[in-house]
């Protein structure tokens, strides 16, 4: 496949890379299909590259191969704007070709695929969740105010007061914010809700930003909480981030 819309794939690549090292992507007409629990099981990707993003984009009937994100991404961050990045390989090869083309240079990297055993994951939709759509960019900003507060943020709705608060608490300072329903963020189905998540694991995710304009949250009782960013019309990277044991409420 081969892309001139590069900065987009190199951003999900470094996501991937911060979460888990080695994964297998699965290449199928639709896109490329990733998804993996980390290490410690507290979250977990779910993410489709869909076949948009590339100008070129031939895979055959589809196969998996498992890929070092980590190596793949320290090669992608020598990618320019002004490359075109292509990639190639066979389906039981045991290395892909990554070329950089642009008018004064063409560059070949060769990285070593693997084989991995995975386990099948099971993350079909739950109902009655609340949804949250919250300008991506924004949503950012207020999770960087909490970085340097505690290790952990609160995440309270209350469905009567159609009321929406961020808490964190620290050794020496708190902070606490109200969402207010104007045009940067929207919702449906609130419930009540209080849960307790990791704030370093989270800011992860909306350091991503430049995915999509827009960031859709789903919360639920005693669930992983999911952060969405849609990718064109039919791709998705999604982010489950289990929650912690928090501390009595206000």
């Amino acid at each position: 496949f081969r892309t001139n819309n590069s900065s987009k794939l190199k951003q999900i690549i470094k996501f991937i890379s911060t979460v888990i090292d080695n994964v297998n992507f699965g290449f199928y007409p639709e896109g490329i299909k990733i998804k993996s629990m980390s290490l410690s099981h507290i979250t977990l990707i779910d993410i489709l590259i869909p076949k948009e993003l590339f100008s070129t984009y031939n895979c055959g009937s589809g196969f998996v191969r498992g890929i070092n994100v980590k190596y793949f991404s320290q090669i992608l961050n020598h990618l320019k704007n002004e490359d075109e990045l292509v990639i190639s390989f066979e389906a039981n090869c045991d290395k892909m070709d990554i070329y950089f083309i642009n008018s004064k240079y063409n560059k070949l990297y060769s990285l070593s695929l693997m084989d991995i055993d995975s386990e099948d994951l099971d993350i079909s939709g739950l109902e009655e969740l609340t949804e949250l759509s919250i300008d991506s960019k924004y949503f950012n900003e207020i999770i960087h105010d909490f970085n340097d507060i505690g290790e952990q943020i609160r995440f309270k709705i209350l469905k009567d007061k159609e009321k929406i608060s961020l808490k964190s608490d620290g050794s020496f300072t708190s902070l606490k914010m109200v969402l207010q329903n104007d045009e940067d963020i929207t919702y449906r189905n609130l419930q009540n809700i209080e849960l307790f998540f990791d704030i370093e694991i989270m800011t992860l995710f909306t350091k991503c930003y430049n995915l999509n304009n827009k960031i859709i949250i789903k919360i639920g009782h005693n669930i992983p909480i999911e952060f969405k960013y849609m990718l064109f019309e039919t791709g998705y990277i999604r982010y489950f981030i289990a929650a912690k044991i928090g501390e009595d409420s206000d």
